[in-house]
């Protein structure tokens, strides 16, 4: 009898301090974000987005689980003639991560589509990486009037997606949001920027705060839930075939999380699209190779020059 009344009174000890320390480490967590753009509403949604220099707009979107500072080693570099603009998806980043709507890659074209017409940009060039790239693909397919020349890093398609890193329980109701609360911790983004990067590379360890941060709240989480769980269903294959927009598509020799072959079958389905290799890079170029990426761009728009004028500032 007694037995079982110690081992009642330890569960529940160990209950109530799950419990405790989860409340410390979520509830009462305040991230410090460090805050260089600004918020704009998009359908009452407050998506955070960045800006830097003038000219014509070119847009990066961002991919899983990152957000708009993975582009931020890229903005440093001088692209004269240029409006550099990021922003974060809602769900993630700094945006916000209370939606009641499930964010598929469409519901997210959408979003970017009414974003830009809230700044009054009529024409865009769209750089995207990872689900960012899906996104930019689904974007280009549908306003193909808005969207003028598209730049694909590893992306989203109907090839395959990032999304595959992650195991089946995080997709399941209630099940995933345990895994949530317990398991997407510094952990989870070492291993992934660890996967990431190419083999044997070490630079990813100063960058695993900067993914973390966004993901250190229930909200953060919830936001990471819902984007993921409304791509891992998503279909790309029609977007693919109305796609009419001249698009390169760049990859990492050493991507172990998107392998290039899909980048090689994808840049094939694609009538006007070009593939280029960055050798010894992995899934995540712009911040391992920037030069290259940058290069590669800048070659990209000089072989098809901008039609219309440069995009508004302000």
């Amino acid at each position: 009898m007694r037995l079982k009344r110690l081992t009642v009174i330890i569960v529940l000890a160990g209950l109530v301090t799950w419990g405790v320390l989860y409340i410390l480490r979520f509830h009462t967590a305040k991230p410090i974000y460090p805050i260089q753009g600004e918020y704009i509403k998009v359908e009452g949604v407050k998506v955070y987005t960045v800006a830097r220099g003038e000219g014509r707009t070119v847009l990066w979107l961002a991919g899983f689980p990152g957000h708009s500072e993975s582009f931020f080693a890229l903005a440093s570099r001088p692209l004269p003639g240029y409006r550099f603009i990021t922003l974060d998806f809602p769900g993630l980043g700094l945006s916000d991560k209370q939606l009641s709507e499930p964010m598929t890659p469409e519901a997210l074209a959408i979003t970017v589509k009414l974003f830009l017409d809230k700044i009054g940009v009529s024409e865009v060039d769209l750089v995207g990486h990872d689900l960012g790239g899906g996104v930019a693909l689904v974007c280009a397919s549908l306003f193909p009037h808005l969207v003028k020349r598209l730049v694909l890093v590893a992306p989203d398609s109907s090839r395959g997606s990032s999304a595959r890193y992650l195991k089946w329980w995080w997709r399941t109701p209630v099940l995933g949001e345990a895994w949530a609360a317990l398991r997407l911790d510094r952990g989870f983004i070492r291993r992934f920027l660890k996967k990431a990067w190419s083999p044997n590379a070490s630079g990813w360890r100063q960058f695993v705060e900067r993914y973390y941060r966004p993901l250190n709240t229930p909200q953060g989480r919830a936001g990471f839930l819902n984007i993921n769980r409304a791509r891992s269903v998503f279909h790309y294959l029609p977007y693919e075939e109305r796609l009419t927009t001249k698009c390169l598509i760049i990859w990492g020799e050493q991507d172990r999380l998107v392998p290039v072959g899909q980048g090689e079958a994808l840049a094939r389905s694609l009538d006007l699209a070009k593939l280029k290799v960055i050798p010894q890079a992995g899934h995540l170029p712009q911040e391992e190779f920037p030069d290259d990426v940058y290069r590669l761009i800048q070659e990209f728009w000089q072989e098809n020059p901008a039609s219309g004028p440069p995009s508004p500032t302000h």
